[in-house]
């Protein structure tokens, strides 16, 4: 009796502190990066990766900032879109405890998925000074929005103070 009660104390705990798409899918994906031309320099949230085509894995609770970089070129960037995973769904099935899996789902990231999951970045030619200026202007503005964008969902700016600024940046391109 004794571990009849263990084990149904196992699994409930189980149940109770994971949610459906942490287990089945996980708090990270792969996303694979291309380039054409093929080997440009890609930064991740401003760190350096390696050369494409590679794959990494993302944290599926944030959105990332990928950019392309290569000499002769102009820089690319792009923004990771997140979407509901519908396997958070499957927490329906656990009745009660379905709350439970979705905050849990919720506070990993799981509950999100990226799309496209493969990203191609397409260079333009072009090398001149003042291109690679109002390129990393308008790249520097773009990260400082992300940054804003973060503080706005952590409740630290208000979406008019956001605007305010996010517009700004914008005119300083």
């Amino acid at each position: 009796m004794k571990s009849l009660i263990a084990i149904f104390l196992i699994v409930a705990i189980t149940i109770t502190h994971s949610g459906c798409a942490s287990i089945f899918c996980g708090t990270s994906q792969q996303v694979s990066v291309t380039s054409d031309p093929d080997g440009a320099k890609i930064e991740i949230d401003g760190i350096k990766q390696g050369n494409a085509p590679m794959t990494m894995n993302l944290k599926r609770k944030k959105k990332h900032m990928i950019k392309a970089t290569m000499e002769g070129y102009e820089d690319k960037i792009y923004f990771t879109e997140k979407e509901f995973n519908p396997v958070t769904l499957v927490n329906l099935l656990a009745l009660w405890f379905f709350i439970v899996g979705i905050v849990i789902d919720g506070c990993t990231g799981a509950m999100y998925k990226f799309d496209p999951d493969n990203v191609v970045m397409i260079l333009d030619p072009g090398d001149s000074t003042e291109s690679g200026n109002n390129n990393r202007n308008r790249n520097n503005a773009y990260v400082e929005i992300e940054k804003l964008g973060d503080l706005k969902e952590k409740g630290l700016l208000t979406e008019e103070e956001f605007e305010k600024k996010k517009s700004e940046l914008l005119q300083m391109e």
